[in-house]
């Protein structure tokens, strides 16, 4: 298709762009969440806090069985940056795989149009025209169906990392909260935590968008130019699920993201109320 179409316009500054601000953000949350844990042991220790005694308590699991050095210490520093960098990168991952394959969609469409806009251009178009597009098309579903059984697994996982995290923070948030790092740290999470959730929603299901854009069009063509190829694109378009799944339990679609944002506010109403039921058992 990169003969035929070229490649993608603006899709490397896109990239560029979009890997700059997640790696930005990505590295802000964490030192964010570094001095919030900082603040908060300094505080509980009546601000006398050692080195040994912050890897000891962000680290237990490994620090009850062997002894603190600045080997292990800077070991854990790296594991831990790399961990939120992998985290960042993976919903990268999924949005910058569905910006390609969304504008390949979209050069489909661009083509179409085109050919309308120049209607003596539309009005001759061979039957061969129409085959190229629709082979072209099916070329892209196939692909998608292809790439969607390799990324699956990763998505299903963003959006139960995702919404997971949102749940722990909206849950913190509840209680009083008295130190200035921590408000924060706190509020620039859940907001990062928005920001990467509706822009892997948006951008997956923006394949599924650019799928159907073109309907329209074929929908428009005069009964006198209408052919088989025109109606096999139709029902193939019709009947094809293009889109990216979460290990087939789900299509991420336009309404996607209001699922998501109801399955929030659902559970946090559930951990608002069990934290209601625990401060009642406490008195």
């Amino acid at each position: 298709m990169a003969a035929t179409y070229g490649y993608p316009e603006k899709l490397d500054k896109q990239i560029r762009v979009l890997t700059a601000v997640f790696l930005t953000l990505a590295i802000v949350d964490y030192l964010l969440s570094v001095a919030n844990k900082y603040e908060h042991l300094n505080y509980a220790s009546g601000y006398q806090l050692t080195t040994f005694a912050y890897f000891n308590d962000t680290f237990p699991q490994l620090f009850a069985y062997i002894p603190f050095s600045i080997g292990t210490g800077i070991f854990c520093t790296a594991i831990t940056v790399h961990s939120n960098l992998t985290w960042a990168l993976n919903d990268l991952f999924i949005i910058i795989a569905s910006s390609a394959l969304a504008m390949r969609f979209r050069q489909i469409s661009q083509k179409l149009i085109k050919e309308r806009d120049d209607f003596k251009l539309f009005q001759h178009a061979q039957l061969s025209f129409w085959r190229q597009i629709r082979e072209d098309y099916d070329r892209l579903t196939r692909f998608c169906k292809e790439l969607d059984c390799y990324i699956s697994v990763i998505v299903l996982l963003s959006y139960f990392m995702n919404i997971f995290s949102l749940l722990i923070q909206l849950y913190r948030s509840l209680e009083f909260i008295s130190l200035p790092i921590r408000k924060v740290y706190l509020i620039f999470s859940f907001g990062y935590l928005i920001f990467k959730t509706t822009m892997v929603s948006l951008y997956a299901a923006w394949i599924n968008d650019e799928s159907k854009a073109f309907t329209h069009i074929l929908n428009s063509v005069d009964s006198t130019l209408y052919n088989t190829e025109i109606r096999r694109l139709l029902t193939q378009i019709s009947f094809d699920k293009t889109a990216l799944t979460g290990c087939k339990m789900f299509a991420v679609k336009r309404g996607t993201i209001l699922s998501v944002a109801s399955a929030i506010v659902t559970y946090e109403l559930v951990l608002i109320q069990f934290s209601q039921a625990n401060l009642y058992d406490t008195y």
